[in-house]
């Protein structure tokens, strides 16, 4: 019926599809007529090199991509506002399920995020947000990489990493291990279909203080180590 995609920060691998292969999955769904939800939820957390348009950029006259978003993710947690650009004809229907599912979000909060926006201070908090979480992000990487025995690491921007052990590896083990010590993290295989990815973990740090990121990371590479050991 349709195709859902995350093509910027992908969760949970973080990873950004290139330009060449968004145009080639264009056409791929051009040429069977398949309809596109891309999701953009991350899509203001790039830290490095130059913005990746997304899918609907590449759609021209045709209106086959639904792009839908959200201020919770990046501005407001608490917030739970979101939006669609779509067709004028889908968002008409869209409304209507909208208002048959739940009446409508709260109109304060829709008042508070219109008056925010308005006044132009949604760019200047972006600034700030991607220069916290662009640090955030490298101080991971750097414990991930000095600490972790991954044989890959991936995440090119958001706000989590995808950390891959070797095969036979279990994060799911892992994971009671470190929980007995204080650290969590969410264990791959939740992120499979196909019943893979025991061997994979994605790690958070957004809400995580620098000196819990680093002892945190430490923990759960020098308790992979012993248990590779």
């Amino acid at each position: 019926d349709c195709a859902y995609f995350v093509p910027s920060y992908h969760n949970p691998t973080g990873i950004v599809m290139s330009p060449e292969k968004r145009l080639a999955l264009m056409k791929l769904m051009e040429r069977y007529q398949i309809p596109i939800i891309e999701d953009g939820f991350n899509e203001e957390l790039r830290y490095s090199g130059s913005h990746v348009s997304p899918l609907i950029a590449a759609a021209g006259q045709g209106n086959n991509v639904v792009y839908i978003g959200s201020f919770s993710k990046v501005l407001f947690p608490g917030l739970r506002v979101g939006w669609v650009l779509a067709d004028r004809e889908l968002i008409y229907y869209l409304e209507s399920v909208k208002r048959a599912r739940s009446i409508h979000t709260s109109t304060l909060d829709q008042s508070i995020l219109y008056q925010y926006l308005y006044n132009g201070n949604l760019e200047k908090y972006l600034k700030k947000a991607r220069a916290e979480y662009k640090r955030k992000y490298e101080w991971t990487m750097h414990c991930c990489r000095e600490h972790i025995p991954y044989t890959s690491l991936s995440g090119d921007g958001g706000l989590h990493l995808f950390v891959t052990f070797p095969e036979g590896f279990s994060t799911r083990e892992l994971l009671d291990a470190c929980r007995k010590q204080g650290v969590i993290f969410t264990p791959g295989d939740i992120f499979f279909t196909d019943g893979g990815g025991q061997n994979t973990m994605r790690i958070g740090f957004s809400r995580v203080s620098d000196e819990d990121i680093g002892r945190g990371i430490r923990m759960i590479g020098g308790t992979a180590k012993q248990m590779m050991s």
